[in-house]
């Protein structure tokens, strides 16, 4: 998406803020016409926006290196030893590649901040015509929805794509999170 932004859209909003910002010049700073060119001229700017959205919905890693090599990079990052098992080879659905990054990332944060854990297991696999993602702990469990943001975030993007989530944490550990996306063709 960011490619074809740079490619199309970008390149019209640049030459649109050149021209907004020529005008400007020429009309100078002030009476009601410099004032709506100024306003459109900083609008025109808004691509640096759009950019960083367009990053969040759709991470370049996942272009350079695929879902296995994104997921790999965040275990590598991960404070706490992450043992990743990725068995899926086919490229899936970019929203579903997408949505499995981010859960992914957000499960492992909640590894380093909050499990007290000495390790953990990831896995993705394919099932039929489901996406499997799991993150798996030895930390101290206890895992509370209501004191945080990052299971509401998890559950909310399986639920935008028909997804499931469940979660087992009893106090004193292991913590598991299992997530399920269609991900059918």
């Amino acid at each position: 998406m960011e490619r074809d932004l740079h490619d199309g859209a970008q390149a019209r909003l640049v030459t649109i803020a050149i021209r907004l910002g020529v005008a400007r010049e020429a009309l100078g700073e002030s009476g009601p016409v410099a004032q709506l060119i100024r306003e459109a001229h900083e609008g025109a700017e808004a691509m640096v926006e759009l950019r960083e959205v367009i990053r969040t919905m759709y991470p370049p890693v996942l272009v350079d290196r695929g879902l296995g090599g994104a997921l790999a990079a965040l275990a590598a990052r991960c404070d706490v030893p992450v043992h990743l098992d990725d068995s899926v080879r086919e490229q899936l659905p970019a929203a579903i590649e997408a949505a499995a990054y981010f859960i992914m990332a957000e499960a492992l944060t909640n590894v380093s901040k909050h499990a007290g854990a000495r390790r953990a297991n990831a896995t993705l696999a394919r099932e039929g015509g489901v996406l499997l993602l799991e993150v798996a702990d030895d930390g101290v469990g206890g895992v509370d929805e209501a004191r945080g943001t990052g299971i509401v975030g998890i559950r909310r993007r399986a639920a935008a794509l028909d997804g499931w989530v469940s979660i087992t944490s009893p106090t004193g550990g292991p913590t598991r999170v299992v997530v399920r996306l269609p991900c059918a063709s």
